[in-house]
Formats: C-alpha cells, sequence, structure tokens
C-alpha cells in the first residue's frame, strides 16, 4: 500500500513542478512589472495609448510641424513649456480641457487661438472623458519630468545624470 501512496505524492511533485515552470515567466514579468512601475512610467504608457506622442513627439521632444505655420506642435522639452503652462493646475487643464484656461480667464491660454482654425488646424484634444484621476496624475508627473520642469532630488545618481544631459 505504501508504493500507491509513494506515487500518487511523487506525481502531485511533479505536477506542481510543471505549473511552477510553466507559470514562472508569467510570476517573474508580473512582479518586475509591478516593482519597476511609477507615475512616470505608467504616463508614458498612457500617453503612447492616447496618442501624446503622435503630435509632440517621442516622449515630447519633437512637436510635428502645423500646416501653414512656422511652428510646430509644442516640445514638452527645451524650456517650451515655460511659455504654456505657469504650475501644476496649467498642466492638468491643459490634459483635461485642451487649453490652459480655467473658463474664466485664469490661467494661459497661449497659442490656443494662433492654429485652431482653418481645415488644417491642430487641437489640442480634451481627455476629460477618456482619463481617470490617477491617470491624470500619471501624466502630469511625466510632463513635468520629460519636459524638466522637475528633475531628481540632489545629491542622488539621478541628479548626477540629469545634471550631465
Amino acid at each position: 500500500m505504501k508504493v500507491p501512496r509513494l506515487r500518487t505524492v511523487l506525481l502531485a511533485v511533479g505536477i506542481f513542478f510543471v505549473l511552477m515552470a510553466a507559470g514562472s515567466p508569467w510570476i517573474v514579468s508580473s512582479f518586475w512589472r509591478a516593482r519597476s512601475s511609477n507615475p512616470v512610467r505608467r504616463g508614458i504608457a498612457r500617453a503612447e495609448e492616447l496618442g501624446c506622442f503622435r503630435c509632440h513627439g517621442d516622449l515630447g521632444r519633437a512637436g510635428i510641424p502645423i500646416p501653414g505655420s512656422d511652428e510646430g506642435v509644442p516640445a514638452w522639452g527645451g524650456s517650451v513649456w515655460m511659455m504654456y503652462v505657469k504650475n501644476e493646475d496649467d498642466i492638468r487643464r491643459f490634459i483635461l480641457q485642451g487649453h490652459a484656461t480655467d473658463g474664466q480667464g485664469e490661467g494661459h491660454d497661449h497659442g490656443a487661438d494662433d492654429h485652431d482654425s482653418g481645415p488644417d488646424a491642430i487641437v489640442m484634444p480634451a481627455y476629460e472623458e477618456f482619463i481617470n484621476a490617477g491617470e491624470l496624475d500619471d501624466l502630469v508627473a511625466t510632463f513635468k519630468v520629460l519636459s524638466g520642469m522637475v528633475g531628481p532630488p540632489r545629491g542622488t545618481p539621478a541628479r548626477a545624470g540629469f545634471d550631465l544631459s
């Protein structure tokens, strides 16, 4: 009677190891995906899904040309952001409403009237209906980092690399 029990135990252990081997890539990738998740990475992924980089360029580095204009869609970096946003509230309004005014004349609306007429106009879309509060926070953090509006804390290796670039 001991032999059948031993076979059952060995079979169960064998099945367990086969299942672990089959599931381990998923387990490992899930672990590292969760471990490396942060607002900026999530914001970049969501910005890619929303198509932000189709107009603002790869990681917001260079906007596409605006037809019939000498200007292009604003890049996020190179201090261009200073002409469009003053603070985090302006960034939020741009993402949610497509412009930085709050409906009562407060904020910046630089450039909104310059390019929103004509058949070839490129207008910043409003994403208010497409994102939730957490995604908005992630997109704001992403913009702030990619634009250079904020940098890593001083005295860290990340800041040393930031200062070199």
